[in-house]
């Protein structure tokens, strides 16, 4: 029981949670500079690097597209 709580009280001192995409042959990496200030002021932050790009960019290929890209994001938020 007292685990649980714990969990619940790290949930309540989150504000807000943040996925953070970068585009444009980017990675994560991009927001390195953004997310330690949000996360100061209490905010969940994640920069996941979509397939194709940035230091992912070898996993890629010619189908790499928007579809591949949003399977990016929920398969991360479902993580």
């Amino acid at each position: 029981m007292i685990q649980g709580l714990r969990r619940f009280e790290m949930k309540a001192q989150i504000k807000h949670t943040y996925v953070s995409i970068a585009g444009a042959w980017h990675g994560g990496w991009v927001w390195q500079d953004v997310m330690p200030g949000l996360r100061r002021s209490g905010h969940a932050v994640t920069a996941p690097t979509l397939t194709g790009l940035g230091e992912r960019r070898h996993d890629g290929d010619g189908n790499t597209g928007l579809t591949t890209h949003i399977d990016d994001v929920l398969l991360h938020i479902e993580l």
